[in-house]
């Protein structure tokens, strides 16, 4: 089957992502076919600007980055998924965490060296300014978010709709894996943790009102520049990938009952090997950075939030350990006749035999 993505290489990255480094990522259910990269979906919904660009116009670009200015100017993206054969449609809402260009009755997404084109110098009389569609009260854009997935509900439905949620970070793994702040001259420039409580508002807003699937696993990873090789507040760990993949596969096959929002054991395994790898750097430590990855299974959560990332750092074999030995006998540890309490004292006497040898 075949997906169309409309957002940002966070969600395309999910289904298909190749590095010289050796990333290999390929979602087996799921071939892209359309990808709409920073076509903001409020923006998509405006008018046109009035003078149409032109390939030629646009040359010195990169191919990919032009398709998309020339399909967002003329705001041809909601047509073209309308025309398109793809089963599932799969968005994120980085972009409304981007800076917007402003033009007579509509916007596009800023890029950087757009402004370079002879093209810019057709336009720039039109321009008028810069603006974040989540800047604005929801009044005036919300409107516009409503009637894209209206449209797109009636298109793919609502169960062939996966919204990607997004984080964003304060701090990111740099190539030495040392933790950093990510900082910028303009820090709304290209979004900023700051954005975080409004984006999952307008999330929340899309999931309760149309219904569509959704994947919230973003939270947990810190930005890692080793990934896309940039500094970004999106550019995950490459295993947040490899999850989100795991989880959009159990969607695609139907399995209804699937955690959307939690860690696996392939994903717990991965973070707590990192804890020695990365270094605190300038934040308090590699699992502060994010939403803490024990989400998997409650009874086991519960008593391992008490840990400190030092104490987890040291006994991160056995908490391993006991995550696998859950998965390992689910009609234990997954029958909801047992009580909590005796479960976890069960857990707790085993990681003390195990730590003690």
């Amino acid at each position: 089957m075949k997906a169309d993505v409309h957002g940002s290489c966070v969600s395309f990255s999910i289904l298909k992502k190749e590095t010289e480094a050796g990333c290999q990522i390929k979602l087996d259910c799921l071939d892209n076919h359309h990808f709409f990269s920073h076509i903001n979906i409020a923006g998509s919904m405006g008018k046109k600007i009035d003078i149409e660009p032109t390939e030629e116009e646009l040359i010195a670009i990169d191919e990919h980055l032009r398709r998309n200015i020339i399909t967002d100017l003329n705001k041809s993206v909601v047509s073209e998924l309308l025309q398109s054969d793809a089963e599932y449609l799969l968005v994120d809402f980085y972009d409304f965490g981007r800076v917007q260009w402003a033009y007579r009755n509509g916007s596009y997404t800023h890029t950087s060296f757009f402004n370079e084109t002879d093209y810019w110098k057709k336009i720039s009389d039109q321009i008028e300014g810069v603006f974040r569609w989540i800047d604005l009260p929801a009044f005036l854009w919300y409107s516009k978010v409503d009637e894209y997935f209206q449209i797109m509900v009636e298109k793919y439905g609502k169960d062939h709709i996966i919204l990607n949620r997004v984080y964003f970070n304060k701090y990111y793994i740099d190539r030495d894996n040392t933790l950093k702040e990510i900082r910028r001259q303009n820090p709304n420039w290209l979004g900023s943790y700051r954005d975080n409580a409004r984006i999952r508002n307008l999330e929340e807003h899309v999931i309760e009102k149309f219904g569509i699937q959704s994947v919230d696993v973003a939270k947990y990873f810190v930005a890692d520049c080793n990934f896309a090789d940039d500094i970004l507040e999106v550019h995950y760990e490459e295993e947040y990938y490899h999850l989100a993949g795991r989880i959009i596969s159990k969607i695609v096959r139907g399995e209804v009952n699937a955690d959307r929002d939690k860690m696996d054991l392939e994903s717990i395994k991965s973070k707590l090997n990192r804890i020695q790898e990365v270094h605190k750097g300038e934040a308090e430590g590699y699992l502060s950075c994010a939403a803490s990855p024990f989400h998997c299974y409650e009874p086991l959560d519960a008593l391992l939030g008490v840990l400190t990332e030092h104490e987890i750092a040291a006994y991160k074999d056995a908490i391993i350990r006991l995550y696998e030995w859950v998965y390992r006998e689910p009609e234990y540890f997954g029958n909801h006749e047992i009580p909590i309490p005796i479960i976890q004292a069960k857990l707790i006497r085993q990681f003390g035999r195990w730590i003690t040898g």
